[in-house]
């Protein structure tokens, strides 16, 4: 019997140690795919500490498309960093802050870009495959994103089951291997957008269709909680709520109720909230290539708005 246990035992470590190296292998390639909207060079660049930020840009889409980092340090000297991840309300937007911190030094500050979904609750784990390389014992992605629908708990614990099935992701770790090369699409997180004004845009106008600005608790106190941090940590926080066309605000269902609720979380926490939904640069529709995102031109009008309204109206450490 002791003999059969020891056969097992040393089996268990023989495919324990195969399936850890397999995984180390990937995975490290992976680091560098430029795939999943180039969500991976974000994170690479989070667990690799290679962010040493004055400003940090928070959000989804809304910041990730829309603010431009280079910008900021160009006109301000503060080195700038857009953690914008795409697709995603607040849940998956506070697991990066949370990795941020735990790689790389504070910022001063933080602008969180708000929207209509901010605060949405998901069931579904958009682009989940941009985690793949990072999440396996790491136990802060898995209490994040371990409720999210198809996800499995054994793709965190045991080497190489999340890559099952994952045959273009196989294919890419080898195509890096031999030589395939992996041109940024970010730069500092950021990569604007050069389309016009979309055909589903103008479609989405004339429709009937509309979206619920909806709110859930469990995320709206996750929410608190992280300004709370923010205070307890020195960051200076400033909540904007970015730009959206003039007409397709009309489609959104409780939008004033949303803004009304973020201005007030503001006022009780003492923090700076800026409303940019009723600024001009949402009146003219060659700022957009949808009713929610501004283009290349409305991203560098809105990112100089922001250096004038937001940063330059605030006080460093340094100063």
């Amino acid at each position: 019997m002791n003999l059969f246990i020891r056969k097992v035992l040393i089996l268990f470590i023989f495919f324990a140690l195969i399936s850890s190296t397999a995984d180390f292998f990937f995975s490290s390639l992976l680091r560098k795919t430029n795939l999943f909207q180039g969500e991976c060079e974000v994170w690479s660049d989070i667990y690799d500490s290679n962010i040493n930020c004055d400003v940090a840009i928070y959000g989804s889409s809304r910041s990730w498309v829309q603010v431009n980092p280079t910008t900021i340090e160009n006109s301000t000297k503060l080195k700038t960093y857009n953690f914008g991840v795409d697709g995603h309300n607040f849940h998956l937007q506070h697991l990066r802050h949370l990795e941020f911190l735990k790689h790389n030094a504070p910022p001063k500050i933080i602008i969180l870009c708000l929207g209509p979904h901010t605060l949405e609750k998901k069931s579904t784990f958009y682009n989940m495959e941009q985690l793949i390389p990072f999440m396996l014992w790491n136990w802060t992605i898995m209490n994040k994103t371990r409720d999210f629908e198809g996800v499995n708990k054994w793709d965190y614990i045991f080497p190489m089951v999340r890559y099952s099935g994952k045959a273009t992701m196989i294919k890419e770790a080898m195509a890096i291997l031999i030589g395939k090369k992996q041109k940024k699409t970010r730069t500092k997180g950021f990569k604007s957008n050069n389309k016009s004004w979309t055909k589903n845009a103008e479609q989405f106008l004339n429709s009937n269709k509309s979206y619920i600005s909806k709110i859930d608790e469990n995320t709206k106190m996750e929410f608190e909680k992280f300004i709370d941090d923010c205070k307890n940590n020195n960051i200076d926080l400033k909540l904007i709520y970015t730009p959206e066309f003039i007409d397709g605000q009309k489609k959104i269902i409780h939008k004033d109720l949303t803004i009304k609720l973020f201005k007030g979380i503001a006022i009780n926490k003492e923090i700076k909230f800026y409303d940019f939904s009723n600024h001009n640069i949402c009146n003219e529709k060659s700022n957009f290539y949808n009713t929610e995102h501004l283009n290349s031109k409305g991203s560098s009008i809105f990112t100089n708005v922001i250096i004038d309204k937001v940063i330059k109206n605030t006080k460093t450490n340094d100063e």
